[in-house]
């Protein structure tokens, strides 16, 4: 009973700390998306992500892009969100945000929905002269 008691409590410990590593994009993912449908998306501070149970089918047929674009220069420095999908004969939408380093959301696109193609621009947001202080995120999803 101890070998099993011990056995079941590694076995948990291992699956939590996996699924954690494995894609921690996640956690900033179920903030953003309230209802778990995003797939996927990209983050200046990460990279491009996509959900694990993401089928390979779907990661195939859809591309996901984004980037921060800037205006102005020194103090009055702003910054807004860029992302686009392609995802043939596919209703989806992607989503364009700004964050906090705390992961609250400063301006967003919404959600802008299409078939085949689709682009969304967040409002610009203030970031001044600190690299880094406001993240740049977009998803996908279905």
């Amino acid at each position: 009973m101890k070998k099993f008691i011990l056995l079941s409590v590694t076995a948990i410990s291992l699956l939590s700390a996996l699924s954690i590593s494995v894609n921690a994009s996640e956690t900033f993912e179920t903030k953003v998306e309230s209802n778990n449908t995003a797939i996927g998306g990209w983050s200046e501070d990460e990279g491009t992500f996509s959900n694990i149970l993401e089928t390979r089918a779907a990661k195939a047929t859809v591309k996901h892009s984004g980037k921060a674009e800037y205006k102005n220069a020194g103090p009055n420095q702003e910054k807004r969100s860029h992302g686009w999908t392609t995802w043939s004969g596919v209703y989806h939408y992607t989503t364009a945000q700004m964050q906090s380093l705390t992961g609250k959301v400063l301006s967003t696109s919404g959600r802008k929905w299409g078939t085949s193609g689709t682009e969304a621009i967040s409002p610009y947001v203030w970031v001044g002269e600190i690299p880094g202080s406001a993240p740049a995120k977009t998803f996908y999803g279905k």
